[in-house]
């Protein structure tokens, strides 16, 4: 089922099994061989995803797109989504990006929510024991696509939380049009 564009969908007043769903978007920007990922002001001290919650009446592409630019001060394309994480009442869609605007090498975090920005190679996420294993996972994946990819698969990933969180992820093959997802 593909999400109606708001903040949050409702399976309906009444509906057995109703429940309340933010929308979160998601983009990993790359460029050069290297992923953007950013360290956030709150919560665990890890490497992330550049992204937040979507607007009334905006789709899951345009979120991802204006927070990326409210993060990092970059404006970026979205190719297609290479991610999705369904956590009962918060749904993540990571998009793969491109930067078609502003300065690539030196993006400005946003003051009081974005404490650094930062460009990572494949072997950087590789070896790295502080980024979060969704954003470490997809960003190994779009970098490694020229090397050929694994398409979609179901993973089980424990959050900064500990709470454990089915995951879909495209690691690096063909993944459906971004157009399904808004």
């Amino acid at each position: 089922m593909t999400p109606a564009p708001s903040d949050s969908w409702t399976s309906g007043p009444g509906a057995p099994g109703e429940r309340r769903v933010h929308l979160a978007a998601f983009v990993l920007p790359v460029h050069e061989g290297r992923v953007l990922l950013a360290r956030h002001s709150y919560g665990p001290a890890l490497w992330a995803m550049v992204g937040g919650a979507v607007q009334e009446d905006e789709s899951v592409e345009a979120a991802a797109r204006r927070e990326v630019l409210e993060e990092t001060g970059l404006g970026v394309e979205t190719d297609r989504m290479v991610g999705f994480a369904d956590r009962s009442d918060l749904s993540l869609y990571v998009f793969s990006g491109r930067v078609v605007e502003g300065l690539p090498d030196s993006p400005t975090p946003q003051a009081g929510e974005i404490q650094e920005l930062r460009w990572f190679t494949a072997e950087e996420l590789a070896g790295a024991t502080d980024v979060f294993e969704m954003a470490r996972l997809l960003g190994a994946g779009l970098l490694a696509v020229g090397a050929g990819g694994g398409g979609w698969t179901r993973r089980e990933l424990t959050w900064p939380s500990g709470e454990v969180v089915p995951v879909y992820l495209d690691l690096g093959g063909s993944g459906p049009a971004t157009a399904a997802a808004t």
